[in-house]
């Protein structure tokens, strides 16, 4: 390997742009769907019935919304976050 070609690889591939993207907060995108399978643990358990009856985007979107605003309470035995520190995006 020369140092020179590594660096032209990873600057075209788009390498150190998707690292500049992360670093910028935009780290993860997971579909509404995906992220409500992986983490309804955490919400309550009425919330968790309503996630398992979704039946449109339009509800997986409202699910989201709705577990965002448990999550906090829901890890705060853990150490917690702050409310508000996660967003809804488009995916």
């Amino acid at each position: 390997f020369t140092s020179r070609l590594v660096l032209e690889q990873l600057n075209t591939s788009g390498v150190f742009e998707a690292v500049r993207i992360r670093q910028a907060g935009f780290a993860s995108r997971i579909l509404f769907r995906d992220f409500l399978g992986r983490f309804r643990i955490l919400a309550p358990k009425s919330l968790q019935q309503r996630i398992i009856s979704r039946q449109s985007p339009q509800d997986d979107i409202d699910c989201v919304k709705a577990l965002l605003e448990a999550i906090p309470e829901a890890v705060a035995v853990a150490g917690g976050m702050e409310a508000g520190g996660l967003c809804v995006g488009k995916t």
